[in-house]
C-alpha cells in the first residue's frame, strides 16, 4: 500500500490533498497555475 493509505482518517478524494497525493491532479494544477509553470520553466531551463 501506499504512504496515504497509513494516514488516520484519510480521505482520498479531499481536494486540498489531491494535488500531493495524485500525480495527474498535480499535473493538473500545474497546468492550472501560471506562476507555477513560469516557476517550473525557470528552474529546469537554467
Amino acid at each position: 500500500m501506499g504512504l496515504w493509505a497509513e494516514i488516520p482518517d484519510f480521505v482520498p478524494v479531499e481536494p486540498e490533498m489531491d494535488k500531493d497525493e495524485d500525480y495527474l491532479a498535480y499535473i493538473y494544477y500545474v497546468w492550472q497555475t501560471p506562476s507555477i509553470q513560469q516557476a517550473r520553466l525557470k528552474r529546469w531551463t537554467a
